[in-house]
């Protein structure tokens, strides 16, 4: 299994855990994820098509176990909740940020990062303003990525088309955007156009001479 489906498997085993938890908040967004439509479900889908599974497989699976809905339990040891309003609490005011650099708290797992940020994304509290780079929704500030911006985060020296380009984001851009801020950074020098929808970025070098 690649480290990319080991990811995924345990962000939907530790959705499982979280139908339990003694948290609410965190036993709702489980059982969003588990059972609620419209973006809960196409996140869902995207997991466990991701692996090879069957969302209503998952979903009958767990209403076998009773785990859907189950009241919360109470487990061994000194609990550390993390739930949506702790993360909301870490996501900078001002500014646009990466993951890595939020402090999390040690003893929240990659996969309950992944799991509670993907919840602030369909919740629609941040949204992504580059590749790997998001921000408050409500954020207007210059700090912020321009639609130029955003292209040259992604944009590579090897030819890449503007649907390649677009698919970097989510939510994707419209391709009819991507290609107008390709066509603005080839009149500016800093890519070429090399085929039909085709850009690459060019070299230090080349945009010096």
């Amino acid at each position: 299994m690649t480290p990319e489906a080991e990811l995924v498997v345990a962000v939907i085993e530790q959705a499982v855990r979280d139908l339990s938890d003694p948290d609410a908040t965190i036993r709702k967004d489980a059982n969003s994820f588990f059972f609620a439509g419209g973006a809960w479900a196409e996140m869902r889908s995207f997991y466990c098509h991701a692996v090879g599974v069957d969302p209503e497989t998952v979903q009958e699976q767990i209403r076998r176990a009773g785990k859907a809905g189950e009241p919360a339990r109470q487990r061994r040891g000194v609990l550390h909740p993390f739930s949506l309003d702790d993360l909301r609490a870490l996501i900078p005011a001002e500014t646009a940020f990466q993951t890595a650099d939020l402090p999390f708290p040690e003893h929240v797992t990659p996969t309950v990062r992944a799991l509670r940020f993907q919840a602030l994304v369909k919740d629609g509290f941040i949204e992504s303003v580059g590749y790997r780079w998001y921000a408050r929704t409500s954020l207007h500030h210059p700090r912020m990525l321009t639609g130029r911006e955003k292209v040259l985060s992604v944009l590579e020296h090897d030819p890449m088309t503007v649907k390649e380009i677009a698919m970097c984001f989510r939510p994707r851009l419209p391709l009819s955007t991507v290609h107008a801020d390709c066509d603005t950074l080839a009149n500016a020098g800093l890519a070429d156009k090399v085929g039909p929808a085709t850009y690459r970025l060019r070299r230090a070098d080349q945009i010096a001479a």
